[in-house]
């Protein structure tokens, strides 16, 4: 009896590790990119951008630079900008810029740092009107800092 018992749990064991979903690792489920700063100047509208002492500073992905979309970033690019939690976020060009107001701080960002990360947007994104499936985009909107950053691509 004890060892039909025996082979009874060894077979339920196995049985029980084929059907048993494995455990994913963090990594490999989770939607973060690994983003940088910029380490060459970016200049906006004539205002050289202050990347170590920016509150949003742009961003590198995939070599591609990545705006954040505050407003005085989207005014200094001639983009009119609005948020809801119902349509997410929609941007549309409009006439005319100004010049770039930054948003600096005490703190500094480790530009030749270790990498950040960001998250694909979770919400709506529109330009001019048409949907982005960021999903299916190369060039994501990202999420960094509660900020949506824009490829300038």
């Amino acid at each position: 009896m004890p060892q039909i018992l025996k082979a009874w749990t060894v077979a339920a064991i196995l049985s029980l590790m084929l059907v048993w979903p494995a455990p994913v690792s963090r990594a490999a489920a989770s939607p973060e990119v690994q983003v940088s700063f910029p380490v060459f100047p970016v200049t906006v509208n004539g205002t050289v951008t202050d990347q170590t002492h920016s509150q949003y500073p742009l961003l590198l992905y995939r070599d591609i630079t990545y705006f954040p979309m505050t407003w005085n970033y989207t005014s200094s690019l001639g983009l009119a900008v609005s948020w809801s939690k119902e349509n997410g976020l929609s941007l549309e060009k409009k006439d005319g810029c100004v010049p770039l107001a930054q948003e600096l701080t005490a703190e500094v960002n480790a530009i030749s740092g270790s990498p950040q990360t960001a998250l694909p947007a979770p919400f709506p994104v529109k330009v001019n009107g048409k949907t982005i499936v960021n999903a299916d985009e190369a060039y994501p909107v990202l999420l960094y800092r509660n900020i949506a950053y824009f490829p300038m691509t």
